[in-house]
């Protein structure tokens, strides 16, 4: 087993954290429920990347929209951005580890 980062936090702040993510898990016990946005019928493709970010990818408006999901247990706010792009988006890879997005475009 190995520590993790440094934080604020004190070592029976971070067990209890711990362990009501666990419970929440084990019991399938959501803290919120948040509504994103509306989807495009028949356009739109998702993914999960690392991290729990959704890439959407929306064919009919040449976009990628971005949603990392938000988590009161883990202290991680929600946040929503989107690139455009001058061509359908056909493939989508995305690393936040590694700061790195590639974007395949369709031959079509």
């Amino acid at each position: 087993m190995e520590d993790g980062p440094l934080s604020r936090m004190s070592t029976a702040e971070r067990r209890k954290r711990l362990q009501a993510h666990i419970d929440a898990w084990r019991n399938l016990r959501w803290s919120s429920c948040v509504h994103l946005f509306d989807l495009p019928p028949n356009s739109v493709l998702m993914n999960v990347a690392p991290g729990g970010i959704l890439t959407f990818i929306s064919l009919s408006e040449y976009k990628i929209k971005f949603v990392q999901l938000p988590s009161d247990l883990r202290g991680i706010a929600m946040r929503q951005w989107e690139l455009t792009f001058t061509f359908p988006p056909f493939i989508v890879a995305l690393d936040p580890s590694e700061d790195i997005l590639v974007v395949l475009q369709s031959k079509t």
